[in-house]
Formats: structure tokens, C-alpha cells, sequence
């Protein structure tokens, strides 16, 4: 096909005016867009929305400067509203239109108007003060419910009201049991309320009650545990069926005090169901759906403060431990004043005051005033005598700490401190990790044993195991984990070798030593001290161990020529002086720990053949 001169004119034209930009600037073919997303790899790949940035070319010449990354309100859109969570590919991102070829590849900076290290000093101040309430709070309710602690260590089930119903004290004694020993509580080890009523399980096997037996599992507890015992309960939350779900929000709890994004993403995800049940427990379904499904802001806030600090561990951690002071007898007086075992309303009134505060931090108004409508119906509903007020002191003495979550999210977003390199295109993507203190917590573990015996997952039994009876939480016996593979070259396993004191006998064949029968001694036996002790989340475990790294005494080690040293920082150095609410333990005796001022991190390192340095252990000492 020939063209005419004025075919060719005609296409030059187009062309030319396609590629052409404004007078005096680069045409479009030589000005190309870029710009860069900033993102977490967490389970719902949440854009770091509302973020400063600047982009700079290769000269250091400035594009943009301390643009804020794309949020759900530039596209007209709420944060949790229906939709929302179907722009999360296109939020978190800064674009610029015509970036000359001349400017190579670019480089975004964070938070250029922010003054980074003052704004993260602000922070920890924040951090720091949570803590300290934290601790106060703790302390007010050990008086609150001193008076039925006490009685159920005295007489446990005998202390309750003589007409109460035993199986239905039971019932609420087999869930009080498992949770107890995962969490511990604020006055220490309590008594079993299995051991306290053991009587009784004859009774309840014979009226075919087998959810009554001690660690059978909380599905249909509620038959027995005297939710229509006060049927207020019943008329006030329409929602009988929620003690199904009691061992979830349990879940829930666990993944928030672990900091486990994946664990929260799961556990909110099972909450949905609730929204069948109707009323205001119908409502928080609901909004849990609402707000995973189409949330993105409130999102953000969590993660970097699960990523950065231990705060949300430390709350749900001292609430729990708090809530389990409310001991059977306690909740024989409060069904005794017609309200029953609310236990799941107050976990989920926990878990909304938590979001709300999240909402409110990000400037999620409508989310953060739909979940103080559920909280504050749930706390309105909660009424009786003087057994309910002591649960209306424990909702209203927590509440004003978890409401200061938002604003240290705030501080904690505005010192973000991230590089993205060589961005050439509009798709270039900053990846922030999620999972920061686990991938650095599980780093440590593969060195020693330190997280495996002094790190939050340790449990309240398994620490008090540890101190009474010697018991490795490696192991679950006084068999020591280390010493045992380092004698017969194969991890232990109760199943396979057997339990002290006498083990199965079975003969190994160890590498360099030949075969071996397995047998107790003192060559595999656990070793303990004054006290058993855990740092009560992954964030504290590892910045205590960053801390040592920094200190002079391990420089200097690094210089010696020790294969082996104990590394000892005052804790007031790494925490600050309100450390106490950040630790747990018990003595030989089975008492809780007291961390005074003089409280200490010991680390213990060891150097390889080819000067390579490990940690051992790092655990507080009182």
C-alpha cells in the first residue's frame, strides 16, 4: 500500500501530538510515570496507606515531596465500608505522571516532614506509660477480686452459694481450668478448680454429662454452665449460642498476646458465624466480617503496632490474666444475681474496645463509632448487684488504656522508616514484613534454648512446672531437651523413650559412641534455679537480646577469649523502670516472681571453633 504525501503528514500529526506533553517540557515518549506502593505481606496484603513519601531522582533532585501514600478517602470510599476491601491493589501508592528519562532510577524515602527518631522516642514514652497503667490496672483488680481468691484457695467449691447448681460450677470450672494454665493470673498459680470439685465428676457422669470431665472441650458447655440460669442474659443479647463459640474468642486472644497475624486473620475469620445469632452479638459478627472483608486502615494500624511494639500482647495478656481472677466461686455469686457466665460477651467487648480504638487511631470514624455502639451495649446490658459491679470496675478500669493504642499507632506510622530503590515504573512495590518479631524470635531459637524456656509461649503451667518440679517445657519432664540429644545424638520423645523416672530402655546406636541404653541420670536431668521466668511477648524477647548486642560487656566478649560468657543488663536499662507487667514467673515455692528494681536480661553466648557467636539463653532474673 503506497501512502500520499498528506497520508504521511496526517500520521506524523497524530503521532506527534500523542507523545507530546506541555510546551517547554519533555514529550511524553521520553516522560514516563513511576511511583511506588508500600504494602505488608500480611494474610490480607494491606497497603500502608496515609504514608509520607518522597521520591527523588538519581541526582537527588525531588519529584514528590511528603505526598501521602493513596487511602481508601481519596477514592471517596470509608475504611470497613461495603467495597472498600477491592481497592486494597490500588491504595498505598504515590505516582508521579512525567518523570524525564534523565532522572534514572528513582529512590522513595518515608516520612521526610517527620523528625523519625523524635517521633519513635514518642512512641516508646507512649509505650512506656501503657505499660505502667497496664501494671496499676493489675494491681487494682488483685483487690477488687482478692475476697474470692482468697475464699476459692480456702475452700473452692464449698465457698460457693450453698443452693448454686455443682454442675453448673463445674462446667464453668473445666473452662476456667484451661485457660488458668495457659495465662496464669494476676495473683499467680491458683488452685484446680478439677482438683476443688473432683467429687462431683461421678455425679456428672452418671446424669450422661460428658463435657463435664476435666479438658473436654468448651462446645456445649453452655448446656450446664447456667446461661439461662439468669435469663436476663438471654433477653438482653438474644444469643444463646455464642458459648459455642466461647473457644474461639479464646483463639483470638492467644494469636493477639503471640502477635500472630496469620492466627488473627484465622480467628477473626471464624467470629463471622456470630453474625447469625442476631442481637448485638449478631452486630459484632457482623462487623468483624465488614471489617476484615472491606478494612484496610484500622488493618495497617495493627500490624505496625503488633510489628513494632508489644502493646497489644501486654493488653489481651493482663486482661485475661485479670478476667481469670473472677474465679468459679466469683461467678456462683454473679449467676446467684441473675446475670449467668458472660465470660464470651466479655471477650468479645474486649475485642471491639480493641478495634475501636484501632478505628479511631486511623481515622476510621464510622468503624470506630459502630464498635463503641456494640461495646457500650454489651456494658449497658451488664447490670445486678454487687458481684456484676465488680465486673462493670474490670470493663471500666481497662477501657481508657486500650483507647491509647490508636494514638501510638499514629507515632508509630508517622516514624516508619523505609527505602525503596531503582523504581522505574508504576508498579514497584515496598514490602514491609508482617511477621518481623517471629522470623527474628525463630532466628534465636535455632541458636539455643532461650525462647523454647523464657519466651511468651511458655505457658503459665509449664513456668510453674518448671519451678516446683523441674520439668524442661522443652520436654514436659525433668528429661533436659539439650542434654539428652548431646548424650545420644537424637532429640527426646516421651512417647518413643519413655518418662522419668525410668525411661523405656530402648538401645540407640550414637554416632562416635556406639550404642547406648536409654536411662535416667543426672547427665539428663534438667537443671533449674531460684526461679523459672519468661519475657511475656516475641517483641520484648528479641529487643532485650538487640539491647545486649549493644552493650560494652558484649563487645567485649567478642574480643576475649571466652568460648562462653553471661551478658547481664539492668531490665530498667532495655524497659524502662515500669518493666514488671513484661515479665512472669514463679519461685521454688510456686509463688509469683517479684521483679524489683534491681531485676536483670542474662544472656549467655558461646563462641564456635570458627569465632561465630550464638545465643544460648536470655531470660530475666530477678
Amino acid at each position: 500500500m503506497s501512502l500520499t504525501p498528506k497520508d504521511v503528514t496526517a500520521r506524523s500529526e497524530h503521532t506527534g501530538l500523542a507523545n507530546a506533553g506541555e510546551i517547554g517540557s519533555e514529550c511524553k515518549i521520553c516522560a514516563l510515570a513511576a511511583g511506588v506502593k508500600f504494602a505488608y505481606d500480611d494474610p490480607w496484603k494491606t497497603p500502608i496507606t496515609d504514608l509520607e513519601v518522597r521520591l527523588a531522582d538519581m541526582s537527588g533532585g525531588v519529584l514528590v515531596d511528603a505526598m501521602k501514600t493513596e487511602a481508601p478517602a481519596n477514592r471517596g470510599a470509608a475504611d470497613a465500608a461495603p467495597g472498600t476491601g477491592a481497592l486494597r491493589p490500588d491504595l498505598g501508592g504515590v505516582t508521579h505522571g512525567e518523570v524525564p528519562a534523565s532522572a534514572g532510577f528513582l529512590t522513595a524515602t518515608t516520612n521526610p516532614s517527620q523528625d523519625i527518631p523524635t517521633v519513635a522516642e514518642e512512641a516508646w514514652q507512649l509505650e512506656q506509660d501503657i505499660v505502667r497503667e497496664l501494671e496499676a490496672f493489675e494491681t487494682s483488680m488483685k483487690a477488687t477480686f482478692r475476697p474470692y481468691v482468697e475464699e476459692w484457695e480456702r475452700d473452692g467449691v464449698i465457698g460457693a452459694a450453698v443452693d448454686f447448681n455443682k454442675g453448673v460450677l463445674r462446667g464453668i470450672g473445666n473452662w476456667w481450668d484451661g485457660e488458668k494454665d495457659f495465662w496464669g493470673t494476676a495473683w499467680g498459680a491458683l488452685k484446680s478448680s478439677a482438683a476443688a470439685i473432683g467429687d462431683y465428676i461421678g455425679e456428672a457422669n452418671d446424669e450422661g454429662l460428658p463435657w463435664w470431665l476435666p479438658g473436654a472441650v468448651p462446645l456445649n458447655v453452655g448446656a450446664k454452665i447456667a446461661r439461662d440460669t439468669g435469663s436476663a442474659i438471654v433477653g438482653l443479647f438474644q444469643s444463646d449460642g455464642v458459648m459455642d463459640y466461647l473457644e474461639e474468642l479464646g483463639e483470638l486472644m492467644r494469636a493477639f498476646l503471640a502477635g500472630d497475624i496469620d492466627r488473627i486473620a484465622t480467628s477473626l475469620g471464624k467470629l463471622t458465624g456470630l453474625e447469625a445469632l442476631g442481637g448485638v452479638i449478631g452486630e459484632f459478627g457482623a462487623m468483624i466480617r465488614e471489617a476484615t472483608t472491606d478494612g484496610i486502615d484500622w488493618i495497617r494500624d495493627m500490624i505496625e503496632v503488633l510489628r513494632r511494639t508489644p502493646v497489644l500482647n501486654l493488653m489481651v495478656n493482663t486482661a485475661m490474666r485479670c478476667l481469670l481472677l473472677m474465679t468459679p466461686n466469683f461467678w456462683a455469686g454473679v449467676i446467684g444475681e441473675g446475670l449467668g457466665f458472660i465470660v464470651p460477651e466479655l471477650l468479645i467487648w474486649l475485642i471491639t474496645t480493641i478495634i475501636a480504638a484501632l478505628s479511631a487511631g486511623a481515622g476510621a470514624a464510622a468503624l470506630a463509632s459502630r464498635c463503641a455502639s456494640i461495646a457500650s451495649k454489651i456494658r449497658t446490658a451488664i447490670s445486678g448487684g454487687q458481684h456484676v459491679a465488680k465486673i462493670l470496675a474490670f470493663l471500666d478500669g481497662i477501657q481508657p488504656i486500650f483507647s491509647k493504642v490508636g494514638a501510638l499507632a499514629k507515632k508509630l506510622r508517622q516514624s516508619i522508616d523505609e527505602v525503596g530503590t531503582r523504581i522505574i515504573h508504576e508498579g514497584h512495590v515496598v514490602v514491609r514484613k508482617a511477621r518481623y518479631w517471629e522470623q527474628r524470635l525463630d532466628e534465636l531459637a535455632s541458636q539455643g534454648h532461650g525462647p523454647q524456656r523464657h519466651e511468651g509461649d511458655v505457658t503459665d503451667v509449664q513456668l510453674l512446672l518448671r519451678s516446683m518440679l523441674g520439668h524442661d517445657p522443652m520436654t514436659g519432664t525433668v528429661v533436659d531437651y539439650d542434654k539428652f540429644l548431646r548424650k545420644y545424638g537424637v532429640p527426646y520423645n516421651p512417647a518413643e523413650h519413655g518418662r522419668p523416672p525410668t525411661l523405656s530402655g530402648e538401645m540407640i546406636d550414637v554416632p562416635g559412641k556406639g550404642t547406648l541404653k536409654v536411662e535416667m541420670s543426672k547427665k539428663i536431668l534438667h537443671a533449674t534455679g531460684d526461679h523459672a521466668t519468661k519475657i511475656n511477648t516475641k517483641a520484648d524477647y528479641v529487643r532485650a537480646y538487640d539491647e545486649v548486642l549493644k552493650h560494652p560487656d558484649f563487645k567485649a566478649f567478642l574480643k576475649s577469649a571466652e568460648a562462653d560468657e553471661p551478658i547481664r543488663v539492668p531490665a530498667k536499662d532495655i524497659f524502662g523502670s515500669n518493666f514488671q507487667a513484661r515479665f512472669k514467673g514463679y519461685d521454688l515455692n510456686g509463688d509469683p516472681t517479684v521483679f524489683g528494681p534491681d531485676t536483670q536480661i542474662v544472656a549467655v553466648f558461646e563462641k564456635g571453633q570458627n569465632g561465630t557467636v550464638k545465643l544460648i539463653t536470655l531470660y530475666p532474673d530477678p
